[in-house]
């Protein structure tokens, strides 16, 4: 009996939490257009659509940081004005954001990154409104790539030049070119190992360090194979050797 009753009560949560997050799903509705913006230094300014897919009105707020997720927008100082900053964006309707990039002063040799955020707050509706209904803010952030003119070759080929190595039971991976890649994973060994590194970017002229498990791999030659996003947000397998 006692079993039964556990039973049922953790089917009943597992339902609560799942009917919890389809609705927190559904109330989201704004859509970004992209799921990175490249800014070429040359360019005037750069813009990015935003789709509201829902069926009511909601309040937006956007903005840039430099990688410091909890400070507050007035707070955070970068090189680029973003207008409009809060914007109202009616049902089935779009706004564009236009950032232009000041001319303050930033690296030359290589990419920077910043993060653009865009804050959406659903609009309340008086006639379901209770004093128990919790209003919800969603949040999306995806990365700006600032490119500098100076630099040649592209994404792709700092992706392919991507260089391995083994310390250890962790796979060192180097990245000698100017620009960001977006590692998403890396396997060694046909698929024996694999390291989850969603969403880790790899700095130029820099290096990251994944740990694996299995020492047998710890040895040269063993082939590995990784994807990596591109500009326009698509997965890229490539291949590769320790």
């Amino acid at each position: 009996m006692t079993i039964r009753i556990l039973s049922s009560r953790l089917a009943y949560l597992c339902c609560v939490l799942l009917l919890a997050l389809y609705s927190l799903q559904a109330i989201a509705s704004v859509v970004i257009g992209g799921t990175r913006v490249i800014y070429p230094e040359k360019e005037p300014e750069v813009t990015v659509k935003l789709t509201n897919v829902g069926q009511s009105a909601v309040l937006v707020q956007s903005w840039l940081d430099d990688g410091s997720v909890d400070n507050k927008p007035d707070n955070i100082q970068v090189p680029f004005s973003l207008t409009p900053p809060v914007n109202r964006i009616d049902a089935s309707k779009s706004q564009t954001l236009r950032i232009s990039y000041t001319g303050t002063d930033l690296p030359k040799d290589r990419e920077s990154v910043f993060w653009l955020n865009v804050l959406e707050i659903p609009q309340l509706n008086k006639a379901t409104a209770t004093p128990n209904r919790l209003q919800v803010a969603f949040r999306s952030r995806i990365k700006l790539f600032f490119r500098p003119q100076a630099l040649t070759g592209d994404t792709t080929e700092a992706a392919s030049a991507l260089v391995f190595s083994m310390q250890d039971n962790h796979v060192v991976v180097k990245n000698p070119r100017a620009y960001y890649v977006s590692l998403l994973s890396v396997t060694i060994g046909g698929g024996a190992q694999k390291a989850g590194v969603a969403g880790k970017l790899i700095p130029p002229f820099g290096s990251i360090s994944l740990q694996f498990n299995y020492p047998a791999l710890s040895h040269s030659g063993a082939n590995v194979e990784y994807e990596y996003i591109n500009d326009w947000g698509a997965t890229t397998k490539l291949k590769s050797t320790l």
